[in-house]
């Protein structure tokens, strides 16, 4: 498992599609065998779509197809009690492989390899949100702390941080409402 099955699973379905982004400073190239997963990335992130070619600080794999991950390998993860397991795990040679229990895409974390594996065609927001993982990753590495917020930019940025619940998002939408400009309603860097 991890680093080896997947590398064997970029090698077997042969990503040709590549949708390059820049967002802040980080550079990242995604890889995929599927051109509709790479044409609904490359709109998502039209505003960080990036131009020549070359420098990425990451490549993530993002294969439409099926996984070997035997869901009884892998421990789930209880968020809060009573809630529904969103994810299981596994720490593999050299990496984590990482099971999406509702839709099950499955990603293979390692310090050399981001992939991730499933119906990315009907299931994009998991790839979406593992593309906002490394970039974040890569902003945590040079030290940013990351906080359960949501902000808004005026002339000064405003953030609400608290619990779950607590009214942070309604707070951001208020003041957009009012003219500030959104930046996130959940992390921040």
């Amino acid at each position: 498992g991890g680093v080896r099955e997947a590398r064997e699973i970029v090698e077997r379905h042969q990503p040709r599609h590549e949708v390059p982004l820049a967002i802040g400073d980080v550079r990242l190239l995604v890889r995929t065998n599927s051109a509709l997963v790479a044409e609904s990335l490359a709109a998502y992130f039209a505003p960080w779509s990036d131009g020549p070619a070359g420098g990425w600080e990451h490549v993530v794999y993002a294969i439409q197809g099926e996984h070997a991950v035997d869901p009884t390998s892998l421990t789930p993860v209880r968020r809060e009690r009573g809630k529904a397991i969103k994810e299981a795990y596994r720490d593999a040679d050299g990496g984590r492989i990482v099971l999406k229990v509702r839709t099950g895409v499955v990603f293979f974390m390692t310090a050399s390899d981001v992939v991730v594996v499933g119906d990315l065609e009907r299931e994009g927001s998991q790839l979406i949100n593992l593309v906002g993982h490394v970039y974040a990753e890569s902003y945590l590495e040079r030290g940013y702390v990351m906080v359960h917020a949501s902000a808004v930019q005026g002339e000064r940025g405003i953030a609400f941080a608290a619990q779950s619940g607590a009214g942070k998002s309604t707070m951001a939408l208020a003041l957009v409402e009012r003219g500030y400009r959104f930046v996130t309603n959940d992390r921040l860097l």
